[in-house]
């Protein structure tokens, strides 16, 4: 059987997309995270009613679209809280806001009387999330 033009094309999409698969792959296994949560710090202690800062800083060389963190065209994004263990994809066990943009650095959170006490980790991102250092809720 002879090749034919149609064949070349098949063979030509299916090369483009593994290249496109091996892209996202590569781009989502970055050594290092597009961004980091700065601030609450470490072992803070929050009351449930109290204002909280929540800030974080972008990577040097961070570039949108961020896949898996943000909307590619809004830099839209939700912070939620996490179990102390929590992995990178893990789901959150209460949403803070799902209207968050990334390019804002900061957003100030009322902790909701419904959080039960407990520690927690704040993250940033909806498929994949960085998280704070360690809080406490009493």
């Amino acid at each position: 059987m002879k090749p034919t033009t149609r064949h070349y094309l098949i063979f030509s999409f299916y090369l483009l997309l593994c290249s496109l698969i091996q892209y996202t792959q590569a781009y989502l296994n970055e050594p290092h995270a597009p961004f980091s949560i700065l601030s609450p710090p470490e072992g803070t202690t929050i009351k449930q009613g109290e204002h909280v800062n929540i800030t974080w800083q972008l990577t040097a060389g961070t570039e949108f679209p961020i896949y898996g963190y943000a909307a590619a065209s809004t830099s839209q994004t939700i912070i939620g809280l996490l179990p102390p263990e929590s992995r990178r994809d893990e789901r959150y066990v209460h949403k803070i806001d799902s209207n968050v943009k990334l390019t804002d650095l900061s957003y100030i959170w009322t902790v909701d009387e419904q959080i039960p006490p407990g520690a927690y980790r704040i993250g940033i991102g909806f498929y994949y999330h960085e998280t704070s250092p360690l809080i406490h809720i009493v």
